[in-house]
């Protein structure tokens, strides 16, 4: 998005001085006085130019955690992962890159489930934020309320949604998980679906091929979505072709850690994905990835930590995802 605000902003400066040219000659303006006033041309475009919406997906390794920002608002999808008592992304990760991007408070925390690459790090977050509300995905408990699906809020004119909690997909259909009795944990995953103007964000957090293909049957083309995190990472158990078409991304995220045990994300999920004309992007490879959603801007451009570091070791080795 860079290249466009830039051209922007020297279209505001073109024109704020050659509004200068049109004063009365008796009108004089040191130089001082331009440079005082030449900023405030430039806010013009620059303040009409922020994002509705942020959206930063961690590196975490094989795990996931998203930072959700509106104009005012803060959520963390998911907290990445622990090992042992001596690391967990809450800490290693996601409060250090929190503090780096200048975020200091957060209002809302969701736990798609309570498997540890998913909450590892919850502890962490919740001793630093200990005012956020926590949302969970595994029903109701002391500390945290479910997902409920259907439940919607605003934040700054962007709209959050659960498509999928634990008390079901709605009132008329019963949950899939609890039907079978074969989904556990993952299928229990909050789905939330963030809108912001006509551009929209979905996390499926671990669900199923059994549950997207429940989903892509209530809410159809409800869940069309330009950013999507892929299902479970890419197993080759998630991301049907029957859920990827209708939801039908620009991008699809793979949050999974390097050469990871799982053979995630699965070749035959990344063929589908493209096959499908979607990007797929593994954290592994880019590092932490950024999206900026903007009104009335029509394109996103992903910002990849790997492909804008200046260390070279830094860099992934696909450069062909820098381009």
């Amino acid at each position: 998005m860079l290249a466009p605000s830039v051209a922007h902003l020297s279209g505001s400066a073109a024109a704020f001085f050659s509004a200068i040219k049109l004063l009365p000659s008796q009108v004089k303006l040191t130089r001082f006085a331009l440079l005082l006033l030449a900023p405030l041309a430039l806010g013009i475009r620059q303040a009409a130019s922020d994002p509705l919406l942020r959206v930063d997906i961690f590196d975490v390794g094989q795990g996931l955690a998203v930072l959700v920002r509106t104009k005012e608002h803060t959520l963390i999808y998911d907290t990445g992962p622990s090992y042992g008592e001596d690391y967990d992304a809450g800490l290693a990760v996601v409060l250090p890159a929190m503090a780096a991007l200048g975020v200091e408070s957060l209002d809302k925390i969701v736990i798609s489930h309570f498997d540890d690459d998913h909450s590892g790090g919850l502890g962490s977050v919740m001793a630093a934020f200990p005012e956020a509300e926590l949302d969970a995905g595994g029903g109701r408990g002391e500390l945290h309320s479910p997902c409920l699906a259907g439940e919607t809020w605003v934040w700054d004119s962007v709209e959050f949604s659960y498509m999928s909690g634990e008390s079901g997909l709605d009132e008329r259909r019963p949950w899939p998980a609890a039907a079978t009795g074969s989904g556990g944990r993952n299928d229990g995953s909050c789905v939330l679906l963030i809108k912001a103007a006509d551009r929209a964000v979905l996390l499926p957090g671990d669900i199923s091929q059994h549950v997207e293909r429940a989903l892509a049957m209530q809410w159809q083309s409800g869940l069309k979505s330009n950013l999507l995190i892929a299902s479970h990472h890419g197993s080759k158990g998630s991301s049907s072709y029957p859920f990827l078409k209708m939801v039908s991304a620009e991008f699809v995220v793979f949050s999974n850690g390097y050469k990871n045990g799982f053979n995630h994300p699965h070749p035959q999920v990344e063929s589908r994905g493209r096959s499908l004309g979607m990007r797929p992007l593994a954290t592994s490879e880019t590092g932490m990835q950024s999206y900026r959603f903007v009104e009335n801007e029509p394109e996103m451009f992903p910002l990849l930590s790997r492909c804008t570091s200046r260390y070279y070791w830094s860099w992934s080795g696909n450069r062909d995802l820098c381009r």
